[in-house]
């Protein structure tokens, strides 16, 4: 029977620094021991309440080992349940560990781990030892296991690609599912599994272990097609030296805890308010998080408004970290922006909520074309906006407009309850959306309604005369003139359009609809 898959039991005490996180005594992931008093783990691991530091053999009464109860659970802010993306938790523990459980040293070296190494990186965990057809799978090992496995490159590991199942889940692999935050590492019949979720992944320099990721997730387990997944150490180093030195009493030295920090950023409640044109079922927008490596943290996308009357404001308000960029778009389907038999709509990003407005970020309005995005950064509470990308405002600062009530802010997933041996068939995931196009006006913008007031008093040139800029009229001022030209205008964009759309149809993309199976 192959171990934690085709690994090896592990010397009792050589790992002082790992932990079996438990449930009610019982082991569900691992953790590892980063400082005296803090544990790294998973942020898919979930409803734990304990965690033996320095478990070797688990039938054995005289192992070697400590309990404690956890005190307080910190995920990433960003963490993706769905696609395992910044699978990352950091636990405190009730008090500290005793100086014989030393903790492992973490990697903030981006060139490491070293690529294609044979046994480069070795894992460490009480999973599964043994999978089996009917997708059982044999329960946490007696004796902590250890595996060599090799790391291999994020881009080859986007082409893991099996023949062998069947279900939809996995028609595409896994392609477009690992990200920067990620790192992959297998070997022949060898890899971790069920309940191995949250343990670490090591290099070893002389005498010295050092974590480079953490265990998270994968296609089945020891199945050559598809490697490990693990969350890449070095590329959240900073967040966890930042929560290791707040809750540590004793961090370790090489966290240079006493450095100086800039203060942890406040969260910051900022408001989107979006007056519509006449066509609010046009118009698609989001926000970016920049610092938080792309993620997209608002998102209406297209046919988001269709019930939304003409003329409104839409509000939505949203937790932003100060001192953090980010990134607005908007987008009009139609390519003429919030535009304009009137004045047109407009759209403002500020500071506050609903009924209180603070400073403004971002505001603009009008004919934008078929997108406008600007950046900003949200400033800390009572300082000045600075380096934001505004154009002129439309909508008058501290004015409220009665309007139709937002549909409500989105909220967190609630992640998935944990098992200790996870057998679910992943469902389907759509990694990303369309992008929505936006397709030619069909109609010029409106002439001016005012006649010059006197003559010119000097004539132009031939090539001096301006040539008239094609305007949109308004319905009262349409004449039997110019309707015939109307007319034509409107069959030959009518024409364009229908060209365009059933272009666009033939190019989009088939969304791909992941979701792993946690370790």
């Amino acid at each position: 029977m192959p171990r934690i898959i085709g690994g090896q039991d592990a010397v009792p005490g050589l790992y002082p620094f790992f932990a079996s996180l438990t449930i009610g005594g019982g082991h569900s992931c691992g953790g590892s021991l980063i400082a005296p008093d803090i544990i790294l783990s998973a942020a898919h691991c979930t409803n734990l309440n304990g965690a033996e530091v320095g478990r070797s053999i688990r039938s054995d009464p005289n192992d070697t080992y400590e309990t404690f109860e956890l005190i307080k659970e910190i995920r990433h802010p960003v963490y993706d349940n769905e696609a395992y993306k910044f699978d990352f938790m950091i636990l405190q523990l009730d008090r500290p560990a005793s100086d014989r459980f030393t903790p492992i040293r973490l990697n903030k070296d981006e060139a490491l781990p070293v690529l294609g190494i044979a046994d480069g990186v070795k894992a460490i965990g009480f999973g599964a030892t043994a999978t089996y057809e009917d997708g059982s799978n044999s329960g946490a090992a007696d004796v902590l296991q250890e595996v060599g496995l090799h790391v291999i490159d994020n881009e080859e590991c986007m082409l893991a690609k099996g023949t062998e199942y069947t279900d939809e889940a996995f028609a595409n692999g896994y392609a477009g599912l690992i990200t920067p935050d990620m790192l992959c590492a297998q070997d022949d019949n060898q890899d971790t599994c069920f309940g191995d979720s949250g343990g670490p992944l090591m290099i070893q320099e002389w005498n010295e272990y050092i974590q480079v990721g953490v265990t998270s997730w994968g296609f089945g387990c020891g199945d050559n097609d598809y490697p490990g997944v693990y969350s890449r150490v070095s590329h959240q180093y900073e967040w966890i030296r930042t929560n290791v030195c707040e809750l540590s009493v004793n961090p370790p030295a090489y966290f240079e805890c006493d450095a100086p920090t800039l203060a942890p950023a406040q969260d910051v409640q900022v408001t989107i308010a979006l007056t519509f044109d006449d066509f609010p079922d046009e118009i698609s927008m989001m926000i970016i998080d920049e610092t938080g490596f792309g993620v997209t943290l608002v998102d209406f996308p297209a046919d988001s408004f269709l019930d939304s009357d003409p003329r409104s404001t839409f509000y939505h308000t949203v937790s932003m970290k100060e001192r953090s960029t980010y990134t607005f778009i908007i987008i009009d389907a139609k390519g003429d922006g919030l535009c304009c038999y009137d004045e047109g709509g407009s759209y403002l990003v500020y500071v506050g909520t609903e009924g209180v407005q603070g400073e403004i970020l971002v505001s603009g309005g009008g004919d934008f074309g078929e997108e406008i995005s600007h950046q900003f950064t949200v400033p800390a509470p009572g300082s000045v906006v600075q380096n934001n990308d505004n154009p002129t405002a439309t909508t008058t600062p501290g004015t409220q407009v009665t309007t139709q009530s937002p549909t409500g802010a989105p909220t967190y997933l609630p992640t998935v309850s944990p098992t200790v041996q996870p057998s679910a068939t992943p469902s389907l995931m759509p990694s990303s959306s369309p992008t929505i196009t936006p397709s030619p006006t069909s109609s010029p913008t409106r002439a001016p309604t005012t006649t010059p007031s006197s003559s010119p008093t000097e004539s132009l040139a031939p090539s001096q005369i301006p040539t008239p800029v094609p305007q949109r009229m308004d319905k009262a001022q349409v004449t039997s003139l110019v309707l015939g030209v109307l007319v034509v205008l409107a069959v030959a964009c009518l024409f364009i359009a229908t060209s365009w759309y059933a272009d666009r149809h033939t190019r989009l993309q088939k969304v791909q609809a992941e979701v792993p199976f946690v370790k």
